[in-house]
């Protein structure tokens, strides 16, 4: 386990991994912003818009979750460290335990980045109106 996290610590794919997926919803919000404040009768400048761009689009899910998984994934073949666990006498069950728990721990970072990304950009850059807010009030 302490060597799966060193290798996700010590490799640069998961740290430019984490800037794309925080940089594509700081985008989003930043266009919506800038559209909101050029076009006074855009309608779509409100954070539950941006909101609804996650619901609206589950398969951005499986793609990033790919891109996650092939990042974490990339160098095990290559570099032959399968082979060396193998060597030294762990078993398969504890190899595929502890990747398995190295790709959680590391999804569950990377998403918290991004949503904290999404969210912050959300309610600092974008109006908060939309249908959810009238039905409330």
């Amino acid at each position: 386990m302490k060597s799966e996290f060193y290798r996700i610590i010590h490799s640069s794919g998961i740290y430019i991994l984490t800037l794309c997926f925080a940089a594509a919803p700081l985008f989003l919000n930043l266009m919506l912003f800038c559209f909101g404040r050029c076009t006074p009768d855009f309608p779509y400048a409100t954070t539950s818009f941006s909101y609804s761009n996650i619901v609206a689009n589950p398969m951005i899910f499986c793609i990033a979750a790919l891109c996650l998984v092939f990042t974490l994934y990339e160098g095990n073949k290559r570099n032959g460290n399968l082979k060396n666990l193998v060597a030294c006498g762990i078993s398969r069950e504890k190899i595929f335990a502890g990747q398995f728990v190295r790709c959680f721990f590391a999804s569950l970072v990377v998403m918290v980045i991004t949503a904290a990304v999404y969210i912050l950009s959300a309610d600092l850059l974008l109006k908060k109106e939309g249908r959810w807010r009238s039905r409330i009030l």
